[in-house]
């Protein structure tokens, strides 16, 4: 019995023991677990301030690079308006009005187009004032272009009955001269005669043959001018303008492409001195660098068997006249020209 007892304060004890330590266990685990919840709302929040900052530096970034792509497509649209309206003033300066036709259906579109989204894009109100100048005046070469069309076409259709209509009016006249003039041929002026008997009647046939000559010199003139200002004269003169031989079409497009390379690909100014053109020395390492389409140090030197500081004062020295483009690193130069005829030019002029 006393045995039993023994073991049955034990096991209280124990419990109690394990009791306590569980209680203690649960503490420290409500701690831990607490620690843990403060931690983890912490951690919510750095995520949170993460999510927002990235979202910040973000919307910062697009908005930079919204500008930036804004500030380049206006100044790519300014550009690109600029040579354009280069482009409508050729355009605008061709004298065959044919050619110039031609020319304002092929870049109308493409030039309104441009203009349109130039005005869109830019915010400087005297560029938009510029280009809507411009859009005006190819709004009126166009007009010009579709009027000129119909009148062709009118010019056309009644050709044939113009020129019949001249035909007829030149055979009238002609008819009307020659009897005329037949008329002024039957005229005889008689002499005056013995004493001058036969004075009255030489009197009367010279002033008749002189009405008569009068006539004939008024139908000729007459037929000259009627004949010079006829419609067909007019529209003969339209065609002349507005459909020109071949040759004088090749010359002006040779010209308006030469108008085109000037104003947007010019060539390069080069200026040799007296005593350049007439150095052989110097004269050999620019056809070298030419030929070669590249200016370097090494190049000269195996062309003219020199040192290099002497090949470096030759390339310097072309650089002067402009034959090469200066080079930050002084290795390879760029040629502005690859065809040593364009240099022999330079060298005659």
């Amino acid at each position: 019995m006393i045995q039993t007892v023994r073991l049955s304060t034990f096991d209280r004890l124990l419990n109690i023991h394990q009791s306590v330590k569980l209680e203690e266990l649960t503490k420290l685990n409500k701690r831990m677990l607490d620690v843990q919840v403060h931690q983890s709302k912490q951690l919510n929040a750095l995520n949170k301030q993460l999510s927002e900052t990235t979202q910040l530096n973000k919307q910062i970034l697009d908005n930079q690079i919204a500008e930036i792509t804004l500030k380049e497509e206006q100044r790519f649209y300014k550009s690109l308006a600029f040579n354009n309206i280069q482009i409508l003033e050729l355009i605008n300066n061709i004298q065959l009005p044919k050619l110039k036709k031609y020319f304002v259906e092929t870049y109308y579109l493409r030039l309104k187009k441009s203009f349109e989204d130039a005005i869109q894009i830019l915010e400087e109100i005297s560029d938009k004032s510029e280009i809507k100048e411009h859009m005006k005046i190819l709004k009126d070469l166009k007009n010009e272009s579709s009027a000129n069309s119909d009148l062709s076409k009118t010019v056309l259709d009644n050709l044939n009955s113009e020129l019949a209509k001249y035909q007829k009016l030149e055979n009238d006249y002609n008819q009307k001269i020659t009897e005329s003039y037949r008329r002024l041929q039957l005229i005889e002026i008689p002499s005056k005669g013995l004493f001058g008997l036969n004075k009255s009647r030489h009197y009367e046939q010279k002033e008749l043959k002189n009405k008569q000559l009068f006539n004939y010199e008024n139908l000729r003139k007459e037929k000259e001018n009627v004949l010079n200002n006829h419609s067909l004269h007019k529209s003969l003169k339209y065609l002349e303008d507005n459909y020109p031989t071949f040759e004088t079409i090749s010359e002006e497009i040779q010209t308006f492409d030469k108008s085109l390379n000037d104003k947007f690909f010019p060539k390069p100014k080069i200026i040799l001195t007296d005593e350049q053109k007439r150095n052989n020395f110097f004269l050999k390492a620019c056809k070298a660098i030419i030929l070669n389409k590249q200016g370097s140090v090494s190049l000269i030197q195996r062309t003219l068997k020199v040192g290099v500081k002497q090949a470096t004062k030759i390339l310097d020295e072309m650089e002067t006249t402009g034959l090469v483009k200066p080079n930050a690193d002084g290795s390879i130069r760029k040629v502005v020209i690859d065809d040593y005829k364009e240099f022999e030019k330079i060298l005659n002029e």
